[in-house]
């Protein structure tokens, strides 16, 4: 839904309605929705993996085990 606002607002500025979304996006040098969430994502996990969270470490890490199996990231 919020991916859709933002596709309709980028095709708003004058010059940029017939591009591709991901070259609107380029071109006003702005993320994409999905690389944000994905960005938060890391940038939580961090903060979890270094203390700035107090949590249950075994929880914490067997749920992020079932999220990266869930999107198939490679460990390498």
């Amino acid at each position: 839904m919020l991916e859709g606002v933002q596709r309709r607002a980028t095709k708003m500025v004058p010059g940029l309605h017939n591009l591709r979304y991901k070259e609107r996006l380029r071109r006003m040098d702005l993320p994409s929705l999905l690389y944000r969430r994905l960005r938060g994502d890391v940038i939580e996990t961090y903060k979890y993996l270094h203390g700035v969270y107090n949590i249950n470490c075994s929880l914490f890490c067997h749920c992020l085990l079932e999220i990266l199996v869930s999107v198939r990231v490679v460990i390498v």
